[in-house]
C-alpha cells in the first residue's frame, strides 16, 4: 500500500503520501505460527535459582500464577488480600486502565510459599497502599513513579537470567504458558480454565462470584511443591 501511495505521488495524483507520516502508526495482526514454548519443571528450578529478590519473586508469580504481564505490573500493595491478589487494573502501552468484568476474574489465589515471599518482599520494601508493587526507577527531574515496564524486565532480567540458566527461547508468556501446562497437570480442565482467566462463561465469571474451590487451591499447592525445594516451603 505505502509503494502504490508512493507511485500516486511522483505521478502528482495526490499531493503526499499519507503512510509516510512520522506520527502514523498502524495496528496489526502477525502472521507469525505462534509459540507453544513453555517450560518444564528442571528448567523452571534453573531459571530460578539464577534469580534472587525482586527478580525472582517475580518470575515466580509469573509461573505459578499464570498472571498476565499488564496484569502482574499493574499490581499495587493493597492489591494483596489475605491469600488471594485482585485482577483490576492492568498497564498496557504506558497507561494504567481497569479491566473489564470479563477480561478477568477477581481475585487470583497465592499458595503458601509464594504468599511468604511475597509479604517478606513487601515488609522488606515498604510503602503506601496504592503504590505499585514493583515500581520502576523514578525518571531523572519526574516526580511520577511508573510500574515496572514489561519489556524492559523481560531484556534486561528474564534474558540474561535464562541464558545464565542455559534456556532457550524464554519471554514473559512462555511463563504464562509454562503455568498453564504444570497446572494442569493436577487439575481439571474448568480449575485450570479459572486459574488462567480465561474468558469462558463456565469457568472465569463463575469462579469471580463465588468461593474459589479447594480443588483449585490443591492444584496450585502441588504446583508450588512441583517447582519449589522443600527449603523453600513454609
Amino acid at each position: 500500500m505505502r509503494a502504490i501511495l508512493d507511485l500516486a505521488h511522483e505521478l502528482n495524483t495526490i499531493m503526499r503520501n499519507p503512510m509516510r507520516g512520522h506520527a502514523l502508526k498502524f495496528e496489526y495482526k502477525s502472521r507469525k505460527r505462534k509459540s507453544e514454548r513453555y517450560l518444564s519443571l528442571e528448567e523452571c528450578r534453573a531459571l530460578l535459582s539464577v534469580l534472587s529478590g525482586r527478580d525472582r519473586l517475580i518470575v515466580r508469580m509469573f509461573i505459578q500464577l499464570g498472571l498476565r504481564p499488564e496484569e502482574l505490573f499493574a499490581l499495587r500493595r493493597d492489591d494483596l488480600d489475605r491469600e488471594f491478589i485482585r485482577i483490576d487494573e492492568v498497564f498496557t502501552r504506558g497507561q494504567i486502565r481497569e479491566t473489564n468484568p470479563e477480561e478477568s476474574a477477581v481475585n487470583v489465589y497465592v499458595p503458601p510459599g509464594l504468599l511468604l515471599e511475597l509479604r517478606a518482599w513487601m515488609a522488606s520494601t515498604g510503602g503506601n497502599d496504592k503504590d505499585w508493587l514493583f515500581p520502576s526507577s523514578r525518571p531523572r527531574r519526574s516526580t511520577i513513579l511508573f510500574p515496572l515496564n514489561q519489556n524492559s524486565f523481560r531484556n534486561r532480567v528474564l534474558k540474561p537470567a535464562a541464558e545464565k540458566a542455559g534456556i532457550s527461547n524464554v519471554d514473559l508468556l512462555t511463563l504464562r504458558r509454562t503455568c498453564a501446562t504444570h497446572f494442569g497437570q493436577n487439575a481439571s480442565a474448568k480449575d485450570t480454565q479459572a486459574q488462567m482467566r480465561l474468558s469462558n462463561p463456565l469457568s472465569t465469571l463463575q469462579y469471580s462470584q463465588q468461593r474459589l474451590p479447594e480443588s483449585l487451591k490443591r492444584a496450585a499447592v502441588a504446583l508450588e511443591t512441583d517447582i519449589c525445594t522443600n527449603a523453600e516451603l513454609p
